[in-house]
């Protein structure tokens, strides 16, 4: 199970929908239900800085896997939003950052959880890129973004968890970002890093989602505009049709 998880980050143009249980109501899981259905998407993560309802959380993951067909991985603000009933965990650093609570701390005190849980674990190197707003994961990790013109930071910093054996790129604008990551930064970084990258962060049409695709990115993932914008995944239906 494991290497198929990993696969679905290995192949391009691969579309997950963020899901934070803490802003999810029967409504819009219905509507994340649709998605999965409805071709709109490739995989669900689920998971937030902050939950209050744990039991909820479950309940969510419980239901897609009872409705979709879809993978649900556990995207971890820490140790306590591990649940086994998930395919799978992206196993989350924080590279950008140089708070060792978020680099390393959490991460001890998950990993025999993971393991007792059974859930394949994807080794994560997340890395957040100013999206000109202070984002929930910069003020709970209490970590400075990386600026988003600095492309050398962006490739040391990627060529860093590679060497630590990150499995995945993952490169964070932050929730309704008022700005998503520049294209620019991206040239060439794929080739010199040689792993898949995923993208997330004010990502609200589909012609930033395209611009990514073209600059060899494996994968994108959309958060809170799937809330904002109720057409937005009758597009990113049309839009799937159209890019395999």
């Amino acid at each position: 199970m494991s290497i198929q998880i990993y696969n679905l980050f290995l192949k391009t143009r691969t579309i997950a929908i963020l899901i934070d249980p803490d802003k999810t109501d029967k409504e819009l899981l219905d509507k994340y239900i649709y998605a999965g259905n409805n071709d709109c998407c490739d995989l669900y993560l689920i998971g937030g800085s902050l939950i209050f309802d744990i039991e909820w959380f479950r309940n969510i993951i419980i239901t897609l896997k009872s409705k979709t067909s879809l993978p649900v991985i556990i995207f971890p603000g820490n140790y306590t939003q591990i649940i086994s009933d998930a395919d799978g965990i992206l196993f989350l650093q924080l590279f950008s950052g140089r708070n060792p609570e978020y680099l390393i701390s959490q991460q001890i005190i998950a990993a025999p959880i993971i393991y007792k849980s059974g859930l394949p674990a994807i080794s994560t190197a997340y890395i957040l890129i100013d999206g000109g707003n202070i984002s929930s994961t910069a003020y709970m990790t209490q970590s400075l973004p990386i600026p988003p013109d600095k492309k050398d930071i962006l490739i040391a910093t990627c060529l860093a968890a590679k060497y630590a054996g990150a499995q995945l790129i993952y490169l964070e604008a932050g929730s309704g970002a008022c700005n998503p990551i520049k294209t620019e930064i991206l040239t060439n970084l794929k080739n010199i890093i040689s792993l898949p990258i995923i993208i997330g962060g004010g990502i609200n049409n589909l012609n930033i989602i395209d611009q990514y695709f073209n600059h060899d990115i494996n994968g994108v993932v959309i958060g809170n505009h799937i809330e904002k914008d109720n057409n937005f995944l009758e597009e990113l239906k049309e839009f799937r049709k159209n890019i395999y």
